[in-house]
């Protein structure tokens, strides 16, 4: 009885035949061939018989065998009578099958002759991935992972394979993003792709045929704004922003309404799309006024820039930033102290006299004097307002029983912040000079009250934003 079952495998028009309407009679097709198949992969298995009359045609058929199933990527089919029952054709046109790989084994039995020789062929083919709404996607996993303050980070991997004329890479820009963007949105939350890799994003590697193609996706979630807008900046990936705040010891007196300086740091990396190419201008137009807009929620108060340090890495696109600030947090005085001196001279006029003691002298009663000097330093914002009891808050001690007979004030200004920002400080030293006085009844001076009134006018004039 004739054989219905015809293998061919091999591109062109010459594949090896065996089976029916085989012209090569050296091959003899024994018992039945042997399928197992799956969603990924189809495999078949059959016994071959190569025999000849003569050693040297045996040997150049048996060759001929083996040079045939030892390359990979061939046309395989299968026909029963006239009808194809398997194709698998790895053609970029068509690629009902792919990535096809033959094994060629001996097997040992009474047919191993002199002239004939039984071999076992096994082909395995990749099929392609096309269950209808997969679009190619053969396989693919979701991880999702989360930190201790539940930012999460989510991996997609998965597998996509060429499909009709689609190469794996084709069918992968084609579906991938779709598939992704489901995954995402079913998750909730807003995130950024942070791995890349050529048209469509995310990394991928595939076959030398680009029949199958393995990809992997990295998405991070938005977990804090990453400009003013709010939430994801398309160019923005992986943004990390550290603000470091230093509160110095406040050592000004009570009354005078001293608030230091603060000094704020804030530490940004972030790496920008490749499809910006002008970082520095990025920086300018988003990353600093965000940055500045952090510095001044965290402080509370006016903040003005006194160190700025960009770095760009075009080679990588990363911008790296430390920006330092100083913050007004509203007090009178950046800083404030008094100082109090005492020079005295007790009245005693020691008068020489000519003796054989050189220092010999004679003792008489004069005036006393106490001087006592008050020194106030401050440095205030120039122009700032100190608000009302100004004069009471910022008043030198009164002191009874003394008068003011001199007053010495000195002053230097230097710029907080950098050029074209930031505000001018005053730094006022000013001296106090009184005199212990008991003024006789009716002296100008008059009485201990009105001289306590008059040193305050006189002193709340020299208050912050008097120059």
């Amino acid at each position: 009885m004739a054989r219905l079952i015809k293998i061919t495998y091999g591109n062109g028009g010459s594949p090896l035949v065996i089976g029916k309407d085989q012209t090569d009679t050296s091959y003899v097709l024994t018992d039945r061939y042997k399928v197992v198949s799956s969603y990924t992969e189809f495999s078949i298995s059959f016994d071959v018989v190569v025999r000849n009359a003569t050693r040297a045609t045996f040997l150049t058929s048996e060759a001929a065998l083996l040079a045939a199933f030892r390359q990979p990527d061939q046309k395989l089919e299968v026909f029963l009578g006239a009808t194809t029952r398997h194709t698998f054709d790895p053609s970029s046109s068509v690629n009902t099958g792919f990535s096809h790989r033959p094994t060629c084994t001996k097997v040992d039995g009474e047919l191993n002759t002199a002239n004939s020789a039984l071999y076992r062929i096994g082909i395995t083919v990749q099929l392609p991935a096309d269950l209808s709404g997969r679009d190619g996607r053969q396989t693919s996993t979701v991880t999702v992972e989360a930190t201790p303050a539940g930012k999460r980070t989510v991996v997609i991997e998965g597998t996509y394979t060429a499909l009709t004329s689609n190469s794996a890479y084709a069918q992968f820009v084609a579906a991938a993003g779709t598939y992704c963007d489901t995954v995402i949105t079913a998750l909730g939350g807003t995130y950024n792709l942070i791995s890349q890799g050529g048209t469509a994003q995310g990394g991928f590697s595939y076959d030398d045929q680009n029949k199958v193609l393995r990809f992997r996706r990295v998405y991070e979630e938005v977990f804090y704004r990453e400009s003013l807008a709010g939430g994801d900046h398309a160019s923005i990936k992986g943004a990390q922003i550290n603000i470091d705040r230093t509160t110095p010891e406040n050592r000004g007196p009570s009354g005078f309404g001293v608030r230091p300086l603060e000094r704020l740091r804030a530490s940004y990396s972030a790496t920008v799309d490749r499809s910006v190419t002008d970082i520095a201008g990025l920086y300018q137009s988003t990353v600093r006024p965000l940055l500045l807009a952090e510095l001044q929620n965290v402080s509370g108060g006016t903040v003005v820039v006194t160190g700025e340090t960009p770095s760009y890495v075009p080679t990588e696109n990363v911008l790296r930033v430390v920006l330092d600030v100083a913050a007004d947090l509203g007090g009178s005085f950046y800083s404030a102290s008094l100082r109090t001196q005492d020079y005295l001279r007790h009245g005693k006029i020691l008068v020489p006299v000519w003796s054989d003691d050189p220092y010999a002298r004679d003792l008489y009663k004069g005036p006393a004097t106490h001087v006592k000097t008050v020194t106030r330093f401050t440095v205030a914002k120039v122009g700032a307002a100190g608000g009302s009891g100004v004069a009471e808050r910022f008043q030198i001690p009164v002191l009874a029983g003394f008068e003011e007979v001199e007053q010495l004030r000195d002053e230097s200004r230097e710029h907080v912040g950098i050029t074209n920002d930031g505000f001018e400080v005053a730094q006022v030293t000013h001296v106090f000079v009184f005199e212990k006085a008991n003024l006789e009844g009716g002296a100008s001076g008059g009485s201990a009250g009105s001289r306590s009134a008059g040193r305050t006018a006189t002193t709340a004039s020299l208050g912050p934003g008097n120059s």
